[in-house]
């Protein structure tokens, strides 16, 4: 079963999320802040990360940068979701670190499904 690394400080988003996911048949994994989804990211090797970008501890662009940085988890597709990403200097700074993709709060269903479903094969 393909698995999800959904990073967010927020236990609705995180919820959220679950349900959309687990109801597309994906395994998720959870984390609350940016430090949580590094060390998870590394321990599970998910197959794609939903990022957010405002976290306590560390922030998702900095977790991001971290996750890129190592060659065990340097492959997994992050994309950045945040109430950040209405302003154009965020989506730029996302880029930057290796963000595959931005899906702006609130989050619709429609865009992360097609989201997920474009880079996580059930295949897998």
């Amino acid at each position: 079963m393909p698995k999800v690394l959904v990073a967010d400080d927020s236990s609705d988003t995180r919820l959220f999320m679950w349900l959309v996911l687990t109801d597309s048949g994906f395994e998720v994994i959870q984390a609350e802040n940016g430090q949580e989804a590094l060390d998870r990211a590394v321990e599970e090797k998910p197959d794609l990360i939903l990022m957010d970008i405002s976290m306590p501890v560390m922030d998702g662009v900095e977790a991001a940068r971290l996750i890129h940085a190592d060659p065990a988890t340097k492959h997994i597709p992050i994309v950045a979701i945040s109430a950040h990403l209405w302003d154009g200097a965020w989506i730029e700074k996302t880029r930057e670190v290796g963000f595959i993709e931005c899906c702006p709060k609130p989050v619709d269903i429609d865009l992360i499904t097609t989201l997920v479903g474009k880079y996580v094969s059930h295949q897998n």
